[in-house]
């Protein structure tokens, strides 16, 4: 596995706790998130389900945050984007993948260099 793809996994299952969190906390019913992860992914979580085994469920099943942001905004709940980017980000920063290159001395093509020609 690459570190882009541990850096992407590791984001995912930021973002999916984040959403669980709101989830929880806006009243939704761990049982509804259940059936939507079967119908959604074929994962069968048992009925009367508790959030943590819900939430176990959801961090492992092949569902992407933005399928579990999809469902929630159907169901009213509001998803923080603010949140959101700043989790993107933040998991961008520490894995070194912000998608731009850097080079020696901390600067990405295009900065400014100081009137030295980059090679």
């Amino acid at each position: 596995m690459t570190a882009s793809q541990v850096a992407r996994r590791i984001i995912n299952r930021r973002l999916k706790e984040m959403l669980l969190d709101t989830a929880e906390k806006s009243g939704v019913d761990p049982s509804e998130i259940a059936e939507w992860l079967e119908e959604a992914a074929g994962v069968r979580v048992p009925s009367r389900s508790g959030w943590r085994r819900v939430r176990r469920a959801v961090l492992s099943a092949p569902v992407t945050p933005q399928e579990l942001a999809a469902f929630l905004l159907e169901k009213g709940v509001e998803v923080d984007e603010r949140e959101w980017i700043r989790i993107v980000e933040e998991g961008s920063l520490l894995q070194g993948s912000t998608g731009r290159r850097v080079l020696r001395g901390g600067r990405a093509p295009g900065e400014a260099t100081g009137g030295r020609a980059e090679g």
